[in-house]
């Protein structure tokens, strides 16, 4: 569950990482639900997966900020890293890890830079895997003129059954920086669509960042366009939307900006959709303080929204909304920049799916400033993971707790840690396993990234 072309740069300097804040500025006005079932469509790229792209894109803004020395690294009592694979076509700057999705039969790995340091080839890539982490194929659109250098093919992936989903949220199809989605069949391969977003005179698409941000379910596909102009147009962008497609039929069912969203809230940051609930995160919303963050609750169905969820104890610039994820009736919520234990510590809020109550509040045992705890989320049933890239100087680690009971089970770390690598800045569980990405990691060159595969720990 952050665009790369933002209109405007925060910087911040925590004690072991440096963050390159860039959000998207696109869209402001009131709210608005347009249904159009004979119009496919999709946006991308969030304003803060855009700061994560920015981010893990530029090894300046890291290295400077990591110490010289590193921490001993090595797994954590009770949980075994079950297997590191990366790319099979695999070079700096691919970027590899980036994103990842599971669905129980298939990883799904997005290596959204991929070829960074290739001069003739920066088109990006998605990678299938089987559940035991055994490369199956690539997955590219077809038509080479749909394979296009910059624009951010895999930054977001989800898979759900027979259904991958692929972001590409800087494609200009249908306008600059607009984005576009791709639906393969999971099985075979085979592209089933392609979505781009809506757009108007007066509301163009330019940067929507379509497909920054993607979710699947048995029957839905939420795909996030945070960078989305509002219903009256204006010069500043960032309201963001949701488009809600039927996955059965691809149709798109509604776009959705809620009322009262704002210039730079970024709705649709992150997304998530499990039975009647859609989650979507607005980072840079500012009704509870500035930029502290919002996440907005969706009826699946149609779109209508149900709830708006805030922090009741909410700070300046926590981001909550960074990171969502729902199942089970619950909903969780990364606050990456959150201070309890630390400044940009990180926290991840529990709330009910259904009611929109507050549960509770997660932190990591061992938190500490700068570990952004909660940039990454993945809730199966009673388990969640959550990322902290920036634990053990940017080494990351991934986090797993039994979300009933708020207790932590295990912290998984890599084997061959090193700083940079950036160990949990996508997360996602798959049946017994979790899948943890390190776009940063150098096996294969600066930058590369690989992804780990480790045994699901239980208390």
């Amino acid at each position: 569950m952050h665009s790369f072309f933002m209109h405007r740069t925060v910087g911040r300097t925590l004690a072991t990482i440096t963050v390159v804040l860039l959000p998207v500025l696109a869209g402001c006005g009131g709210g608005e639900t347009d249904s159009d079932p004979a119009t496919a469509s999709s946006q991308g790229d969030s304003g803060l997966e855009g700061r994560a792209q920015a981010l893990s894109a530029s090894p300046s803004a890291l290295d400077t900020a990591q110490p010289d020395s590193a921490s001993v690294f090595g797994p954590a009592a009770g949980t075994t890293e079950a297997q590191k694979f990366g790319s099979p076509t695999g070079m700096a700057g691919d970027l590899f890890g980036l994103s990842v999705a599971a669905n129980g039969s298939n990883i799904v790995v997005g290596a959204t830079q991929q070829s960074l340091f290739r001069i003739t080839n920066t088109t990006g890539s998605a990678y299938v895997f089987d559940a035991a982490g055994v490369f199956v194929r690539e997955l590219v659109p077809p038509s080479p003129t749909e394979r296009r250098r910059n624009d951010a093919y895999g930054s977001a992936v989800a898979a759900s059954g027979s259904l991958i989903v692929v972001g590409s949220p800087r494609a200009a199809d249908v306008g600059s920086f607009a984005g576009e989605v791709f639906i393969f069949n999971a099985q075979t391969g085979a592209q089933l669509a392609k979505l781009v977003p809506t757009g108007t005179r007066r509301n163009p698409a330019d940067g929507a960042g379509f497909g920054s941000a993607v979710d699947a379910s048995a029957d839905r596909i939420v795909v996030g366009a945070p960078g989305t102009f509002g219903n009256g147009g204006g010069s500043i962008g960032g309201v963001g939307a949701i488009y809600l497609y039927d996955a059965n039929t691809r149709r798109l069912i509604t776009r959705v900006i809620p009322q009262g969203a704002q210039p730079k809230d970024n709705v649709g940051s992150s997304v998530a959709v499990d039975g009647n609930t859609v989650v979507a995160g607005a980072p840079f919303d500012s009704s509870a303080a500035r930029e502290a963050g919002a996440v907005y609750g969706f009826n699946a169905s149609n779109g209508s929204v149900r709830f708006k969820l805030t922090a009741s104890d909410a700070s300046a610039s926590d981001f909550f909304g960074f990171a969502v994820s729902t199942s089970g009736g619950l909903i969780a919520v990364g606050a990456p920049f959150d201070d309890d234990r630390g400044s940009a510590s990180g926290s991840v809020y529990i709330f009910n799916a259904t009611t929109g109550a507050f549960l509770r509040k997660i932190v990591a045992s061992d938190g500490e400033s700068g570990d952004q705890f909660g940039i990454a989320v993945d809730l199966v049933g009673d388990k969640l993971a959550v990322g902290a890239w920036g634990d053990n100087g940017g080494a990351g680690s991934t986090y797993v707790f039994d979300v009933t009971t708020g207790a932590q089970v295990g912290k998984l770390v890599a084997s061959d840690a090193a700083p940079n690598d950036i160990l949990g800045r996508s997360v996602a569980i798959s049946n017994s396993d979790v899948i943890a990405g390190a776009a940063r990691d150098a096996d294969r060159g600066t930058d590369s990234g690989s992804v780990y595969r480790f045994g699901l720990p239980t208390p």
